[in-house]
């Protein structure tokens, strides 16, 4: 490239004679480019800086720069003129091949400091990662230091306490100076005064927030968060030290909770005299107790005195038909008494039991199942304060002899059913074997010399068993069915339970469905709280239609099951080419509706499949085919064998709620006015149930040592399944459309249908093989 420099501060003229000397240099160029680059400085007159550039391209161009600044358009020298810029066509110059590879190392030295930015900042994200991990890993072990400071220094202070006790023991009572030192952290503090209170001069933290805060202090909104947390959390739960002092500075807030009662008395030291003080003082200011928090006091976890008589002071108010609901839990409940002797709750039991026979069968079943468990003698012990408290007094004699008959009558149906089945496996000539034994046993079981008063059901008067209508069942326990034959006497009105198949027994019969090798307490368990969760709907003017079934375990191996009038719906669909709804037209026709069938069957059909879908989506209740749900002639939905509880269950992957497509299709269909209606109830069925979480979620956890299989497996996490499943931090809005979408979800389940054709073909199999 060619370039030409002037540097000129000297004026000059036209017409002098310096002037061609100056210009001497530009003699070669053309009169455009003189007059370009001489022109500027002429006009503006004053020392400028000139640089000539030539050869950018085709075109040449001249850039000048000034000292001055351009105010018309804000830039340094001047504008380029029309002499600044050529064409060149005099020649056609060579590229300058240095110019190109400069401009190609320039552009890659450009991409390799981008690829080296990129590194860097890789390097940097994993050196930040570096860094929180190593926080996180300092925040971990301050809080353990922490910890392991504050039981060193709980150590410390029950030191220091005792030597201080023994030192004011052995020094007179003196008067004190007042003193006080109120600490931020819980630690040993000496109060010095005038007056002696009680001879009592040492305060932990929880004394001086005692006296310190005040009654009506309000929690703040973090704290109070976690207040409501704790008066959720299931009753399995143990408090620790730190949640039971939140509790207990707070407890005049508690007085406005639901619920607050229970966790109050659970976060109370009863050794403490202050806090006994406190706590009679307190409880005027409570409303008054239920049952929820009497059954959350006699749980594992409340281990005073105090707490466990002021529940059983509550139950003594109790009417009978309430006790027999919560009996079953309130026996476990002996199991974590202190003094076995002399407990409040076995006196109250035992006194309540020789007032009525109905109680007394069960709670003598109740405490025997457990009479042999090494762990907790208070069984043993109750059981023979029972049997010599009805000996003592005439009107309860007849208890222990009602008992001694069915004893003996259990003994002589465990031989019968072990002998049936000893010689061969073929199930026709067991039958035939059974119905031999019967005749020919003796003591005769054709006619009973006494009325025993059945132990499933006392109110029932047993004189016989009808040795015609025996039958072994197609299983591997192989249980039998005996109907028992019921004298006049026995037909009393029970008020306190629904008849279960009023119409389809004949009068003076009673089926019972007799088991051996089998723990029934599980199905026991379940029928109870299914009965309890009825009661609790037909309070809020909802009944559902349950049929209940009695179930009551009389050993660990050996237990009896009330026959229900019903078929599988496996087999109904056999023989109906897999529609139920023809099932219901043969035995209830109807022209009229649009169903086939009339309106009442329809009516039973929804209500008891909304109630057992919900129940058992509640208790999350496992293993559920087409052959353990029945349906009555009344067209109600009956569930049977709760084998799997608590969201355990032996196939893959489970739909939430047992509601096949077969069972959709009676209603017409998920877009049938029927349908909707089956919703509605399930959404008012889990409303009205969710406001008693606490009560259900109490009774499981009265039975977490009552060797119940599902419940031993893993009693904390199973129960906290199932109190998930209640959604109580939900408002019913949100609830009912959570329902709403499990329902929908458990009828399009696929893999469901999959399952239940193999569990057809295993039944089918099994048949075949079983005679």
């Amino acid at each position: 490239m060619d370039s030409l420099q002037v540097n000129n501060s000297v004026k000059t003229k036209k017409g002098s004679g310096n002037e061609n000397k100056k210009v001497g240099y530009l003699k070669n160029r053309s009169k455009r480019e003189r007059r370009g680059a001489l022109r500027m400085p002429e006009k503006q007159g004053k020392i400028v800086r000139r640089t000539l550039s030539i050869d950018y391209g085709n075109y040449s161009y001249l850039k000048m720069k000034s000292k001055k600044k351009n105010k018309r358009n804000n830039s340094y020298g001047t504008q380029p003129t029309m002499g600044d810029f050529r064409k060149n066509k005099t020649t056609n110059r060579k590229p300058n091949l240095k110019k190109e590879t400069y401009r190609i190392q320039k552009d890659k030295d450009k991409e390799k400091d981008k690829e080296q930015e990129k590194e860097k900042e890789k390097e940097k994200e994993k050196e930040k990662e570096k860094e929180k991990e190593k926080k996180k890993k300092e925040k971990e072990n301050k809080i353990e230091k922490y910890k392991t400071k504050e039981k060193e220094k709980e150590k410390k202070n029950k030191k220091e306490i005792k030597i201080v006790k023994k030192k004011l023991k052995n020094q007179k009572k003196k008067p004190f100076r007042k003193n006080f030192f109120f600490p931020k952290r819980k630690r040993l503090v000496v109060k010095k005064r005038n007056k002696v209170h009680k001879g009592k001069d040492l305060y932990t933290l929880r004394e001086i927030n005692f006296r310190s805060t005040s009654r009506f202090q309000k929690p703040r909104n973090n704290e109070l968060e976690e207040i409501e947390d704790l008066l959720l959390l299931p009753s399995i739960y143990e408090l620790d030290n730190r949640e039971k002092n939140l509790l207990w500075r707070y407890r005049e807030y508690l007085t406005t909770r639901r619920n607050g009662l229970a966790k109050f008395l659970l976060c109370v030291n009863f050794e403490n005299e202050n806090e006994i003080n406190e706590v009679r003082r307190m409880l005027k200011k409570f409303p008054p107790i239920d049952m929820v928090t009497s059954l959350e006091l006699l749980s594992k976890n409340c281990k005073s005195a105090f707490a466990r008589r002021y529940a059983v002071e509550f139950l003594m108010k109790c009417r009978d038909k309430e006790l027999l609901l919560y009996l079953l839990q309130i026996v476990q409940g002996l199991r974590y008494e202190e003094d076995e002797k002399n407990s409040p709750l076995v006196q109250f039991l035992i006194t309540r039991a020789l007032k009525n026979p109905i109680l007394a069968n069960f709670f003598y079943w109740y405490v025997g199942n457990e009479r042999k468990d090494i762990a907790y003698p208070i069984f043993g012990l109750t059981h023979l304060q029972f049997a010599k408290k009805c000996l003592e007094k005439t009107t309860s004699h007849n208890y222990l002899k009602n008992i001694q008959l069915q004893e003996s009558l259990i003994s002589n149906l465990k031989e019968v059913s072990y002998q049936a089945n000893k010689f061969s496996k073929n199930r026709t000539k067991n039958i035939q074997n059974l119905k031999t034994l019967i005749q020919n046993s003796e003591p005769s079981l054709c006619n009973f010399e006494k009325k025993v008063p059945l132990p499933l059901n006392p109110l029932k008067l047993v004189n016989g068993i009808d040795p015609n209508s025996v039958y072994i069942f197609k299983s591997a326990l192989s249980p039998i069915k005996f109907t028992f034959k019921t004298t006049n006497d026995s037909q009393v009105q029970n008020t306190n339970k629904k008849s279960t198949n009023s119409g389809n027994k004949q009068a003076g019969e009673f089926p019972v469905i007799f088991k051996r090798g089998d723990d029934l307490r599980q199905d026991q368990l379940i029928i109870q709280l299914i009965k309890l969760m009825d009661n609790l709907l037909k309070k809020d003017n909802l009944d559902l239609e349950f049929t209940f079934y009695d179930v009551l375990a009389n050993s660990p191996e050996v237990g009896m099951v009330e026959f229900v009038q019903a078929k599988s719906l496996g087999s109904v669909l056999k023989d109906n080419n897999g529609k139920l709804s023809q099932y219901l037209k043969k035995l209830h026709p109807d022209n009229s509706t649009n169903y086939g069938f009339s309106p009442q069957i329809m009516e039973n059909y929804l209500r008891s499949c909304a109630g057992y879908s919900i129940v058992t989506y509640l208790l999350g209740i496992g293993d559920r085919h087409l052959d353990n749900l029945m349906i009555t002639p009344d067209g109600k939905i009956i569930h049977i064998d709760f084998g799997y509880i608590l969201g355990r269950d032996p196939k893959p992957l489970p739909p939430p709620m047992k509601v096949c497509k077969e069972m959709v299709e009676v209603m017409g269909g998920m877009k049938s006015e029927n349908y909707k209606y089956f919703k509605k109830l399930c959404i008012q069925a889990y409303n009205i149930l969710r406001k008693h979480t606490h009560l259900i979620i109490n009774l499981l956890t009265l039975m977490i040592d009552a060797n119940i299989p599902d419940i031993d497996h893993d009693p904390q996490e199973s129960i906290t399944k199932m109190a998930k499943r209640f959604n109580s931090k939900m408002t019913n809005e949100q609830a009912s459309h959570f329902i709403d979408e499990i329902i929908d979800e458990s009828v399009n389940a696929l893999f469901a249908k999959v399952v239940e054709k193999f569990h057809s073909w295993a039944q089918y199999c099994k048949n075949i093989f079983i005679f």
